[in-house]
């Protein structure tokens, strides 16, 4: 045993090989002490294990952490110790980081290359450690071009969207969608939602990238409206009118909320805002539709209500074809016309003579009077009105004068060819012959007529009966008178 002095430094060993730093000493016994006989430097991976470097909390190549915490360890021969430690991101100044861990905070997203130097006391150097890796801690970004109306009425509809990364592109992103609530689930675009009741209804979008960025999720809240606004046209023109304008009023009600946005039109003209009352003028005649539809507060507009109607301002023309003549002796009358309407329909004709009252006519075509009419001056005049309530009359004025008493009638003569003597007294005879008579058998002299026979007149015997009688006494005659006996009878 002895004792050896390095360096201010007493070191007590055997004979032999001392080992201090990176220097070998080679001694041997001096008598009073020892004597280095050599002393050389050399590697100490001659003859002591290199340090290694191992990372303790893994470190993937993909991450989305900005701030990394670097925890390794150095695998250094027992016999040593380590003397150093340094971690470096990228061309970043080194920092020391002996005491086996380190932390690197605010990192941009981008590509890293780590790289951790370690020595032991022996100034062994372990091999350089180096990892590449990613931060990515941006998420993923959702932009929708398509979703529902805020208020629709459709219960089938879809969502379109793309989705992007600033470092995954659109490979590798997970998307998932939820309806309502409900538990999210991988989809893609177009996400489509069917079947949707009636009421408020919320979808959302999340997108997840490969670093595991979360993406913001993309919400859209929207409501179904299938209650179809209930329009009410109040007032409006007649079926039929003879007038150029026209007047609506009107209202409309959703789920009892009242409507406040209204359009009309008019002959399917463009549809207009409009509010009750609506007018309009100077119309032409003919069928008009006015047609009404209504926006509830959802923005969901109702079916179009409409109203039809005619306007007819042109009254019925009258013709009268045949009527008296004038003047005329006739005591009756009758009277033809032609009506002509081309709008609405006839509604009546009415027919009046003189001074009188009009009264429906005998047809719409024909009027009579069976009489007698009186003699003078007299005015026919027919009225027709149309189903809107325009009217036109016709008239026409004639005379009748008295009549020309028609010339008695000649007398009827008959020879008569058998002469009845009727005994009387002295040497007279009643003379009588059979009355004519007609096919039927009825008398050809009326009652008041006159008879002569030879000249000499005589009436009708007293209590004789025409319609009965058929032997008349004409006279008398002497007994042996042979001649001819001429029998005349006068109408009354």
């Amino acid at each position: 045993m002895g004792h050896f002095k390095l360096s201010n430094r007493w070191i007590l060993t055997t004979i032999g090989i001392i080992l201090t730093g990176s220097t070998l000493l080679f001694f041997q016994n001096c008598g009073k002490g020892f004597k280095a006989i050599e002393a050389t430097t050399q590697q100490a991976s001659s003859v002591y294990e290199v340090p290694q470097i191992f990372l303790t909390t893994p470190l993937a190549d993909l991450t989305k952490n900005r701030t990394l915490v670097i925890n390794f360890s150095v695998s250094i021969d027992p016999r040593l110790g380590m003397s150093a430690a340094t971690c470096q991101l990228n061309s970043n100044p080194p920092v020391d980081c002996t005491g086996l861990t380190t932390t690197f905070s605010g990192l941009a997203d981008g590509a890293y290359a780590l790289k951790i130097n370690a020595t032991d006391t022996l100034k062994q150097s372990a091999a350089e450690f180096v990892k590449s890796f990613q931060v990515d801690g941006t998420p993923p970004e959702i932009v929708v071009s398509k979703s529902p109306s805020p208020v629709s009425a459709l219960v089938t509809d879809s969502f379109t969207f793309t989705v992007s990364d600033n470092y995954s592109g659109s490979i590798d992103i997970k998307v998932e969608c939820s309806l309502d609530g409900a538990a999210f689930a991988t989809c893609k675009s177009p996400a489509e939602v069917k079947s949707l009741a009636a009421g408020n209804h919320q979808f959302q979008i999340r997108a997840t990238d490969k670093a595991g960025n979360v993406s913001a999720n993309f919400t859209h809240s929207w409501k179904i409206d299938l209650t179809a606004p209930v329009l009410n046209i109040v007032t409006k023109p007649g079926a039929i009118e003879k007038v150029k304008n026209a007047n609506f009023t009107f209202n409309g009600t959703d789920d009892g909320n009242a409507i406040t946005e209204f359009e009309c039109r008019i002959d399917s003209g463009s549809w207009g805002a409009c509010t009750s009352p609506k007018d309009y003028s100077d119309l032409a005649d003919g069928i008009h539709v006015f047609e009404l539809r209504g926006k509830d507060g959802n923005g969901i507009w109702s079916s179009p209500v409409s109203y039809s109607w005619r306007i007819d301002t042109v009254a019925p023309t009258i013709n009268i074809v045949s009527k008296p003549t004038d003047p005329t002796t006739s005591t009756s009358a009758s009277f033809t016309f032609n009506i002509t309407e081309g709008g609405s329909g006839i509604q009546s004709v009415e027919c009046k003579l003189d001074a009188g009252a009009f009264a429906a006519c005998t047809s719409n075509s024909t009027q009579s009077y069976a009489g007698p009419l009186a003699v003078g001056a007299h005015s026919f005049t027919v009225r027709a009105t149309d189903k809107a309530g325009n009217s036109q009359e016709a008239s026409y004025a004639w005379n009748i004068s008295e009549p020309v008493p028609p010339p008695p009638p000649p007398p009827v003569n008959w020879t008569v060819p058998t002469i009845t003597f009727v005994e009387g007294s002295g040497s007279t005879y009643d003379l009588k012959t059979t009355l004519p008579k007609d096919g039927s058998g009825n008398l050809l002299v009326k009652a008041g007529g006159s008879f002569a026979v030879d000249g000499s007149g005589a009436g009708l015997p007293s209590g004789m009966t025409l319609s009965t009688a058929g032997v008349l006494s004409v006279g008398t005659a002497v007994v042996g008178d042979t001649n001819n006996v001429i029998f005349s009878y006068t109408e009354p």
